[in-house]
């Protein structure tokens, strides 16, 4: 009588908590590859005219950013791997370089484990012989 009990809570429960796990794993891995396709993943080259440039305005939620001066170049050169181009912004207004790779939404950024393998990386190259008033690195 009381095992008949308990089959009657234990077997419901494990084929509930199955059910559960079943489905989170199949939502993580389907999701996995409409996440990175939603977000346009891609490698980027481009330069910027130095022409006029006083200061600096980075802002990089996202991303590992590493600033690099070099004597070879006379325009900055900028070059990413894995980031989304809806995010990446750059100008120039004002003697100021804007160069912004941010999110709008908080959830255009949650990190689910081993979704992503690997961080978006902007490397921004700067001439050596540019003189600049002011740099700003969010």
């Amino acid at each position: 009588m009381i095992t008949k009990r308990l089959f009657k809570y234990i077997i419901p429960a494990t084929t509930l908590t199955i059910g559960i796990l079943i489905a989170i794993i199949g939502f993580s891995l389907g999701a996995k590859n409409d996440y990175i396709e939603q977000l346009n993943l891609t490698n980027l080259e481009s330069i910027i005219l130095a022409e006029g440039v006083a200061s600096l305005d980075i802002n990089v939620d996202y991303a590992d950013l590493e600033i690099t001066a070099s004597n070879d170049i006379t325009d900055f050169e900028v070059s990413a791997e894995n980031i989304s181009r809806g995010y990446l912004s750059y100008s120039t207004t004002n003697n100021i370089l804007n160069f912004k790779y941010t999110t709008n939404k908080w959830y255009e950024i949650i990190s689910v484990p081993k979704l992503m393998e690997n961080n978006g990386k902007i490397k921004i190259v700067v001439p050596a012989e540019i003189s600049l008033q002011d740099i700003q690195i969010k």
